[in-house]
């Protein structure tokens, strides 16, 4: 029979229909395609402008406090450093141009300055202690050990001795399972990095101030103030809430953003103009 198709065929659409004479067509396989076909105009896909932009999210210990302001070093009456110093409580007795250590500042600090200087070094404090007593416990256990060992050729003449040491090494390897069980070691030194970090940012940020780098007008360093602030109540937060086991850093929440704020656009940063 002859392979000649059918021009009125309904298989054949408008740009792929064979010509009138009566011509043989070559034989066509089920994934083969009509000459026309590769001169056929495809329509571009629609492109898609709903879609939202994705905005990479700043880790929290990246400080950040705008672009340099180029402002000259703060006279006397300079009320940008005073009220920044007067919220905070560092520095808060001294003149705008007064010159002092940062030592002077600690020892003479209140209000929340004060509270993270507080923080920080008990946290430091307890987190020292608690690592010598593990390893003193570590190096009793390893003693203890060593007189069970010796003790064993003689056990018969040392079963008082040997019950003793082994009761002790029982009541050791119990603290230690509960303290590192708990994670305590762990989550002491995160709440002093995080108390040390919050008391770096503002001894960073009041001598930022103090030279004219930031700090242009008072809406800034009222954005700073409330910066600080939010950074000790993330910091609290992170020591109050968090297990040991699964420690979580509270996001510092956005500066600038109050109540039904928070459901608009994003809070600018720091020192940032509208």
């Amino acid at each position: 029979m002859s392979a000649v198709k059918d021009v009125n065929s309904p298989l054949l659409t408008q740009t792929t229909k064979a010509p009138t004479s009566q011509t043989p067509a070559m034989p066509t396989g089920p994934k083969s395609q009509a000459p026309d076909a590769a001169t056929a105009t495809i329509a571009p896909k629609p492109i898609q402008t709903n879609l939202t932009p994705i905005t990479p999210r700043k880790a929290d210990t990246a400080l950040s406090w705008g672009a340099p302001a180029g402002l000259p070093i703060r006279s006397n009456n300079d009320e940008n450093l005073i009220i920044f110093r007067k919220a905070l409580g560092i520095n808060y007795h001294r003149e705008a141009a007064e010159a002092g250590t940062l030592e002077e500042g600690r020892r003479s600090a209140i209000g929340i300055y004060r509270s993270v200087i507080e923080a920080q070094t008990t946290k430091f404090t307890q987190h020292a202690l608690l690592q010598a007593f593990l390893y003193i416990v570590y190096f009793a256990q390893i003693i203890i050990g060593a007189a069970l060992t010796a003790l064993g050729p003689t056990a018969a003449r040392y079963e008082l001795a040997i019950t003793i040491l082994g009761a002790v090494n029982t009541i050791l390897a119990g603290v230690l399972a509960l303290i590192k069980g708990s994670g305590q070691p762990q989550k002491l030194g995160k709440d002093r990095i995080g108390y040390r970090r919050l008391q770096d940012w503002i001894e960073e940020t009041e001598s930022l101030l103090a030279v004219g780098v930031i700090g242009r007008n008072r809406k800034e360093v009222g954005l700073l103030v409330e910066s600080a602030f939010k950074r000790y109540n993330a910091a609290k937060a992170s020591e109050e809430n968090n297990d040991p086991d699964y420690y979580v850093t509270q996001p510092v929440e956005p500066v600038g953003r109050h109540g039904s704020e928070d459901s608009g656009s994003g809070g600018k940063r720091v020192g940032e103009s509208k």
